[in-house]
C-alpha cells in the first residue's frame, strides 16, 4: 500500500533551500512576520516569486510563531516579488491510504486565496535594505 503526506508548500520549500548561494548572485537576506486577525500565523510557509519579464526565480521559508527568515546565501536577488502564504488546516487532512482516490484532495488553507493562489501580496527586495516585510492578513 503507497502512503502520501500532504506537504504540498513545504515541499516547495524544501526543495528551494537546497539551492546553494554561492552563484555570484546579489541575494540578500529576507525576514519578517505573519499575522492573522492580528495574531502571529502559528505555523505556515512563504513563497516569493519575481514579478514581471525575465528569469524566474523564487524562495522561501516555513513561518513559526508568526516569523520567517531565508539566509542570504539562499536569499533573493533585488527585485519585485509576488508572495503567496499558505497554512493548510491539519485538522481537514483526508486520509492518504488510498493514493489514487486521494491524490486531489489536499487540506483546506485557513489563509484566504487573496494571499495564496489569488494572491496580491508584493514585496521590493532592495540591495543592502533591512528586506523585513510585514504581512497582516485577515481571515475575512
Amino acid at each position: 500500500m503507497v502512503r502520501a503526506v500532504s506537504l504540498w508548500p513545504t515541499v516547495v520549500i524544501v526543495a528551494l533551500g537546497g539551492c546553494d548561494g554561492g552563484d555570484g548572485l546579489p541575494r540578500q537576506a529576507i525576514a519578517g512576520t505573519v499575522t492573522l486577525d492580528g495574531k502571529p500565523l502559528d505555523y505556515g510557509s512563504i513563497l516569493f516569486t519575481t514579478l514581471g519579464d525575465g528569469s524566474t526565480m523564487s524562495g522561501g521559508s516555513l513561518i513559526a510563531d508568526g516569523r520567517y527568515a531565508i539566509a542570504r546565501d539562499q536569499g533573493l536577488v533585488p527585485g519585485s516579488y509576488r508572495v503567496a502564504i499558505y497554512a493548510p488546516d491539519v485538522g481537514s487532512k483526508s486520509s492518504t491510504s488510498e493514493l489514487p482516490t486521494q491524490l486531489g484532495k489536499l487540506p483546506t488553507d485557513r489563509i484566504p486565496p487573496q494571499y495564496n493562489m489569488e494572491t496580491t501580496l508584493t514585496a521590493q527586495v532592495e540591495k543592502g535594505g533591512a528586506n523585513d516585510f510585514v504581512f497582516d492578513l485577515k481571515s475575512r
